[in-house]
């Protein structure tokens, strides 16, 4: 009896010290630390053209580039705007270059740095053109009292242009690669909506509407008859639709929305004076 106890003894302290080893010891030893966290990762820095607005026309060799740039973890160290470095005194929270400007298209393209040595590249993109003239054969005018401009449909550039009421900046409406759809081959007149944000294109036999958002055109009204010959449009706003004159005494009404004309009955007069 004696001698099966001692076998007993020994098996059950090697147990003891099997489950005290798996539940990590009783000894209260070194256990292992936990692993630091990961670093954050850092955010690129931002960019933004202020001046000049997109699909801008300048006759000058050089322009100002203004812009803004930000980075939400850090700070921006540098700017560069078609590779040429931007001064700012305020940390690059505003920024100016002067850059040169080539005759015909030219794009602006911004590189932005951070203190973590992060770069966006083309963080900020635009285009504008350079021309001899800004307006070649300017066919009619409106005020877009909207966005404080003026809209000028040019027949030979076949462009509807903006200029700026603030700082005199002319700029691309729709034409010359903005905006898609049909393009006016002879447009003699155009109208602006209640709203500003479309623009009613008359040729002499069909009308296009613009999107002055866009550019892009499409075809509201069009017409083979020959007793039709657009020479003017005006918008109706109390009555949301397009009053177009012609060259044989008469007026046409069309619905921008069911693209429907009508005859507009007026009564004839005229007064000869000698």
């Amino acid at each position: 009896m004696m001698a099966m106890r001692n076998r007993v003894l020994p098996a059950v302290f090697a147990l003891s010290a099997f489950v005290l080893a798996g539940c990590g010891g009783g000894s209260g030893g070194d256990t292992a630390s936990p692993p630091d966290p990961a670093p954050a990762e850092n955010v690129p820095p931002t960019a933004k053209i202020v001046f000049p607005p997109a699909d801008a026309i300048f006759t000058a060799e050089t322009i100002t580039v203004r812009g803004t740039a930000t980075d939400t973890d850090g700070t921006v160290n540098s700017v560069r705007v078609n590779g040429i470095e931007a001064g700012s005194s305020d940390g690059f929270a505003t920024w100016t270059a002067k850059i040169d400007v080539a005759m015909g298209s030219n794009t602006i393209t911004v590189d932005v740095d951070d203190d973590d040595g992060d770069t966006r590249a083309a963080a900020a993109i635009a285009n504008l053109i350079r021309t001899t003239a800004p307006f070649t054969y300017s066919e009619d005018i409106a005020v877009d009292t909207v966005e404080g401009r003026a809209l000028v449909l040019d027949r030979l550039q076949r462009t509807l242009f903006a200029v700026d009421f603030q700082d005199g900046t002319r700029s691309i409406i729709s034409g010359q690669g903005r905006g898609t759809g049909p393009i006016p081959e002879y447009a003699v007149a155009f109208a602006l909506n209640e709203t500003g944000t479309e623009a009613y294109v008359a040729e002499r036999v069909r009308v296009l509407a613009y999107d002055l958002e866009t550019g892009d055109r499409r075809e509201i009204f069009s017409t083979d008859r020959d007793d039709i010959y657009i020479a003017d449009i005006a918008y109706d706003a109390a009555a949301d639709r397009l009053l177009a004159v012609g060259y044989n005494w008469e007026m046409r009404v069309i619905d921008p929305v069911t693209v429907k004309m009508s005859c507009f009955r007026m009564r004839r007069k005229i007064a000869w004076r000698y």
